[in-house]
């Protein structure tokens, strides 16, 4: 937990200076994962293919997790940043998918108005066929 990063355990110590660096560079980068998590799973509900994705998640998280037991400040910055950057271009991976989805509702939605119009069409060309 990065409740175990805080002032007061720290500054027993040592300063807190390093310490508020880690776990603002831990927490954004949980954060970030945390959102991409639940974007994949409302496209894996909507049937998008995600398996690939949420498997670079998980080892991006695993990865970060690694860190957690390193004091290097630099170090940890520069693999959450990573993470970031990693992030970020799994999130334009999910803007495509995003855009399927909207374009699957929106061909269903008219094949479904097709259908509607042709039975509409269909019932009135038999009852004027039954009336002749």
């Amino acid at each position: 937990s990065f409740d175990l990063i805080s002032e007061e355990l720290c500054s027993r110590c040592h300063s807190f200076d390093n310490g508020r660096k880690i776990k603002g560079a831990f927490v954004s980068a949980e954060f970030a994962v945390s959102g991409m998590i639940g974007e994949l799973r409302t496209l894996d509900r909507r049937g998008m293919p995600v398996k690939k994705l949420e498997e670079k998640l998980f080892a991006e998280r695993n990865s970060l997790h690694q860190m957690t037991h390193t004091l290097d400040v630099d170090r940890i910055e520069s693999k959450t940043q990573g993470v970031l950057k990693t992030l970020e271009e799994m999130k334009k991976e999910t803007a495509l998918l995003k855009q399927k989805v909207h374009r699957r509702w929106w061909g269903g939605a008219g094949v479904g108005l097709f259908l509607i119009v042709l039975i509409v069409l269909l019932i009135r060309l038999l009852r004027s066929l039954e009336g002749e």
